[in-house]
């Protein structure tokens, strides 16, 4: 315990377990001030890492939402202050990573220059602040954020796999990355290679803005695994007894929605097509197909308006889910999907995959032969003849390398705050 006069500080020798008071805003500044006035010998590395003990999260997406619960699980439990703000399907996703403590926004009935305004003003005591990219409103607040704390450090976090994902991801990312004082990759390898705003557009970002991050959700593909060893029987009987339906025996393949205008209105109809040609020429009754709608394509519902009318007008037997991904992926003989972040899931699970749509979009799982691919209704039902003879994939070791995992993800992370934080100190 340090005194003078009346003025009483407490001196602790390892940033992440400084008081919270002191942690945010000039309050750093002020303590640092304060200890170089009394010649206490500090390192510049440790007066960065105290900055750095102030992080906000703000997620829009249920995938970077995800990957931020076990960062901001992990910082706290190093003593750091979190601060989670989400919207969409990103609140949820918290909400099942058992993250409670959560500030909420909505982007309904509101400018999102006005939503980034008041997120802003929520983030504004936090020196680190990391946001997702795939959603418009990042850009609004990058502008908004630099605007209210120019001192700021302000990243850009891009959770997905694939150097390039259509239906506007990569668009916007490409505009968040030219805000963003940094970009952090979840998957390592594309911190080093081209990534594009477009198919064949690259997005330029120099290498010195980029972050390699090498983070993915190992542990959920590993408990669905494990589920699938332990509880598909069960969680089969539970599907039928909850949709009302009687368990013929069938192969339960479900299609995984997505939720961009390429899969509404290119990759859905193609597929629903496919189906109906497979109907008219051969017998689909061993086969039920459950359809996963992603939770950010629940508030327009296009997709499931095209399913309905399938539904009315097909022989195919499907039913539309009423669990969670996760929870279907439990008993899923095979897995049809067009585009996700989550493919690379499917293969680490075990669970036999089909990439289809009215083209074939190269991602990772297409791109190493892991999965299946459909283009058209004779290649659908070869796919399916397949899948349904594999009983499940051992987990591959190339998926992991080709995701650019890497063990010490987390410290890759607490670099990035170490090595940017700045602080000037008064006279």
């Amino acid at each position: 315990m340090l005194e003078r006069g009346n003025f009483h500080i407490q001196c602790r020798f390892s940033p992440s377990t400084m008081p919270g008071a002191i942690v945010k805003g000039q309050g750093v500044c002020l303590f640092i001030s304060f200890l170089l006035h009394y010649s206490f010998d500090f390192s510049a590395e440790y007066f960065m890492s105290i900055l750095a003990t102030a992080i906000c999260f703000v997620a829009c997406h249920g995938g970077s939402a995800d990957h931020f619960s076990v960062f901001a699980k992990q910082l706290e439990n190093e003593g750091h202050t979190v601060q989670i703000c989400a919207t969409g399907p990103a609140i949820n996703k918290f909400y099942s990573c058992a993250y409670s403590d959560i500030y909420t926004f909505s982007l309904e009935n509101i400018a999102e220059e006005k939503a980034a305004d008041q997120v802003a003003e929520k983030c504004k005591e936090f020196p680190v602040v990391i946001t997702d990219m795939g959603h418009s409103f990042d850009i609004a607040l990058h502008k908004t954020l630099k605007q209210k704390n120019p001192d700021c450090l302000c990243l850009a976090y891009y959770d997905n796999p694939e150097p390039w994902v259509p239906g506007g991801y990569s668009f916007i990312a490409s505009q968040v990355s030219a805000l963003s004082d940094k970009v952090l990759f979840a998957n390592s390898g594309l911190a080093t290679n081209p990534i594009y705003k477009e198919q064949d557009v690259v997005i330029d970002l120099p290498l010195d803005s980029r972050v390699g991050i090498g983070y993915y959700p190992l542990k959920k593909a590993q408990q669905i695994r494990e589920n699938r060893t332990l509880k598909k029987n069960e969680a089969r009987k539970q599907f039928y007894a909850l949709h009302g339906r009687v368990d013929c025996g069938e192969n339960l393949c479900v299609y995984v929605g997505g939720n961009n205008d390429v899969y509404f209105e290119k990759a859905l109809p193609a597929f629903l097509d496919y189906l109906h040609t497979w109907s008219v020429h051969h017998d689909t009754s061993d086969t039920l197909l459950v359809f996963q709608q992603h939770p950010g394509a629940k508030k327009l519902n296009l997709d499931l308006a095209q399913i309905q009318k399938f539904q009315q007008e097909s022989s195919v037997k499907l039913v539309i889910s009423k669990l969670s991904t996760d929870e279907v992926l439990t008993f899923a003989d095979g897995v049809l999907y067009y585009q996700t972040s989550m493919s690379p899931l499917f293969a680490l699970a075990g669970i036999p995959a089909i990439s289809v749509g009215h083209e074939i979009y190269p991602d990772i799982l297409v791109r190493n032969h892991l999965c299946h691919s459909a283009s058209n209704a004779d290649s659908l039902v070869l796919a399916l003849q397949e899948i349904t003879k594999t009983k499940s994939l051992q987990l591959p070791a190339l998926i992991q390398k080709k995701l650019g995992i890497q063990a010490n993800y987390f410290e890759n992370l607490k670099q990035v705050f170490s090595a940017n934080s700045q602080c000037v100190l008064a006279d």
